[in-house]
């Protein structure tokens, strides 16, 4: 691929990445693929909060996955390189995780809305749950794992 290409493909990615946080930001019921999940939205079976290294490659990706396990995947060379952390709700079916306006973020089984799994972050200052550069996810200023797994 040439520069130009290359410098094309990856103005498209940013402005794609861009373009899904705006639809994030707006209050939706679904976040989809965001760079962080604001107060009161909600992670869905198959959506993701994502970062992105310097290439435009993902780095780290927290996945609602539709097993109900709530999970931080570290990304290399463009793929999943390992799991990095996650809540253990898995085997629940369809959930969801769901940034309250109380400041916890909580995965609820769909079913019967019956909590799985809490960041117990109730109070805690900040306004959104996101994926640090080396791959810290914090709950608004919750650290809740280790960097760099």
């Amino acid at each position: 691929m040439n520069k130009t290409a290359r410098r094309i493909a990856k103005a498209l990615v940013a402005g794609s990445v861009a373009a899904v946080s705006v639809v994030a930001l707006t209050g939706s019921a679904s976040a989809n693929n965001v760079s962080a999940l604001p107060r009161n939205n909600t992670l869905n079976g198959g959506d993701s909060i994502v970062t992105f290294g310097s290439g435009g490659q993902p780095s780290y990706e927290l996945r609602m996955q539709t097993d109900g396990n709530l999970v931080e995947y570290r990304w290399y060379n463009g793929s999943i390189d390992r799991v990095c952390w996650s809540t253990g709700t898995n085997g629940n079916g369809a959930s969801h995780a769901t940034y309250q306006n109380d400041g916890n973020f909580v995965v609820y089984r769909n079913s019967d809305n019956h909590v799985l799994w809490a960041s117990n972050t109730v109070g805690w200052s900040g306004n959104s749950v996101n994926i640090s550069a080396s791959g810290v996810v914090y709950v608004g200023s919750k650290q809740l794992n280790a960097p760099y797994c």
